[in-house]
């Protein structure tokens, strides 16, 4: 089994072109808030309000700050008893974290060690991580094909995994399906060792 004939380089940077293609247009922009604060969120031109992606970086900034797997919104139909709603009581309710339970804790934990070592919780920071998994994903798919196929037919399984748009959330890249591909092709090489 050997890194033969550049098909790990060729997928490396075919990763790279397809990361910089489905990523950059994902880069955070300033958002001005009522109270004059300027913050950086995902383009919101391109986010969907009830996108995964929101809780996301809800909890990885949650976890960052050390306040654990809360969030302080969230979708309706999900909010908890505790929250007054404003309708009735005509006041603005005080923020509330809660524990969210609807998701699970591998993504947000990244995203919260993203935006750790970002010094930060700018959204670029998600949007660096999902570029990891863009190119990472072909690089682990080829190895591990590698241990049952030729080299042309891995660096093809690598190839077909980076262009799958199930793999690479091609709707909505900043989710957590590019890494549950990744860490599925990992984890099955570590079982076969």
């Amino acid at each position: 089994m050997g890194l033969s004939r550049g098909y790990p380089w060729g997928l490396a940077l075919a990763g790279v072109l397809v990361a910089l293609a489905l990523l950059l247009p994902y880069r955070s922009v300033s958002f001005p808030r009522a109270d004059g604060v300027s913050v950086r969120v995902p383009p919101l031109d391109r986010c969907n309000h009830t996108s995964d992606l929101w809780d996301y970086l809800q909890l990885g900034r949650a976890l960052s700050r050390g306040e654990g797997f809360t969030s302080s919104f969230t979708y309706v139909p999900f909010l908890p008893e505790s929250v007054p709603d404003p309708a009735e009581s005509g006041l603005r309710p005080p923020v509330h974290r809660f524990p969210l339970f609807w998701r699970q804790p591998g993504y947000p934990v990244l995203v919260g060690a993203a935006f750790t070592l970002g010094g930060g919780s700018d959204p670029n920071a998600l949007v660096a991580l999902q570029a990891l998994a863009v190119v990472l994903l072909p690089l682990a798919t080829y190895l591990l094909a590698r241990r049952f196929l030729s080299p042309g037919w891995a660096a093809l399984a690598g190839l077909w995994a980076l262009l799958s748009p199930v793999a690479l959330g091609a709707r909505a890249p900043l989710v957590a399906t590019t890494w549950f591909a990744l860490i599925l092709v990992i984890t099955v090489a570590a079982a076969l060792d």
